[in-house]
């Protein structure tokens, strides 16, 4: 079920500034209080993955991105309520990475059930196009990783054959994550579970930037 837009959203999000990026692109430098390795979530949702990342990992720093506002306002009330100190939030659609970020400072992109966009014409919006892997190549550090869940075949085959033509070594593919060895450190996000719950099968490829 999409999320309802919310009255009086753009009111509700000051109350979470703090949480908010507002300049890009951005400073890792300056925008975190540590120089912690930088993680990247496009499309975090109401922030499930996200946050749980962060509390297991407090070493490293995290962006969630999710232009929905109203659903990016679940996250920012998930970050205070949790006291979460690692997590920083921008509120838009991603259109270009390379006008967001600086060249090889992020470490990590995950894409978790991504909007297959299936119609050919649509191809240039799908995170795992080639106008998409052409920036995250150029802001992923050397060894930097690109995860992908997603329980759409298409996207999965689709991505599977340009994560290759663009940088991206195939580091693991799994049809099913329930049979392979990537479940073992798995964290689950909504979407996740609700297909699970309907018996679909979910897809995993881990590329690693040349």
């Amino acid at each position: 079920m999409r999320q309802r837009k919310i009255k009086d959203i753009e009111e509700r999000l000051k109350a979470f500034q703090q949480y908010i990026i507002k300049e890009l692109p951005l400073d890792a430098l300056t925008t975190f209080p540590s120089d912690n390795p930088l993680f990247l979530e496009i499309g975090c949702g109401k922030g499930r993955f996200l946050s749980s990342m962060a509390k297991l990992n407090p070493e490293r720093n995290y962006i969630g991105v999710e232009g929905n506002e109203s659903v990016a306002l679940r996250v920012l009330e998930k970050l205070e309520r949790d006291e979460i100190t690692n997590v920083l939030i921008i509120p838009q659609v991603m259109k270009d990475p390379v006008s967001w970020f600086q060249k090889s400072s992020i470490s990590g992109i995950y894409l978790n059930f991504p909007d297959p966009w299936p119609k050919d014409r649509h191809e240039k919006r799908r995170l795992t196009s080639p106008f998409f892997l052409k920036g995250f190549y150029q802001i992923l550090l050397e060894k930097g990783f690109i995860e992908l869940k997603t329980d759409n075949d298409s996207l999965f085959d689709y991505s599977v054959k340009t994560l290759p033509q663009y940088g991206f070594k195939i580091a693991e593919a799994a049809l099913d994550m329930e049979k392979s060895c990537c479940i073992d450190n798995n964290i689950p996000t909504e979407y996740e579970n609700k297909f699970k719950e309907k018996g679909l099968k979910i897809h995993y490829l881990k590329g690693e930037r040349d």
